[in-house]
């Protein structure tokens, strides 16, 4: 049984088995229904609202779009990587992450609330996030994650 699961977007990589849309939906909510705790993403519009009335163990939800649990601001795109406001539970921080892309920072709001739901500590999460480098091989583009509590 699966201690939790991860929400993402129904995308056409997985048609081959499953031959729709439908049936690859179904399967996925499917998932939801065996594990007891779930990470949901709000921007996936296909999936998101169906996973909330479906599941009924403990969710974090994350957003790039709309206040959730876990939700991200991008302020300000630069060379080396992203400067995004991050807020967590009602607490805010100002993040510099060496990843661009919406879909980087979604997969980086995934992960910090997968994290959130085995209870490690905030603190803990950005220390362990300052290990987080660019795929670029020179060194110079790779900066770790800065991190300041706004308020």
């Amino acid at each position: 049984m699966h201690t939790f699961l991860e929400t993402s977007y129904l995308t056409s990589d997985h048609l081959d088995f499953h031959h729709s849309f439908e049936e690859y939906k179904k399967a996925k909510l499917k998932l939801f229904t065996r594990a007891k705790k779930a990470v949901v993403n709000l921007d996936d519009e296909g999936m998101s609202k169906n996973i909330l009335s479906l599941f009924k163990g403990q969710v974090i939800t994350y957003s790039m779009r709309q206040k959730a649990d876990v939700f991200a601001k991008v302020i300000k795109l630069e060379k080396t990587g992203t400067v995004f406001q991050l807020h967590v539970y009602g607490d805010n921080y100002l993040v510099k992450a060496p990843i661009h892309g919406d879909h980087n920072i979604a997969n980086f709001l995934a992960a910090f609330s997968a994290c959130l739901h085995l209870k490690i500590s905030l603190q803990d999460l950005f220390k362990a996030a300052n290990f987080i480098t660019s795929l670029k091989e020179d060194s110079r583009f790779s900066p770790i994650i800065q991190v300041i509590k706004l308020f």
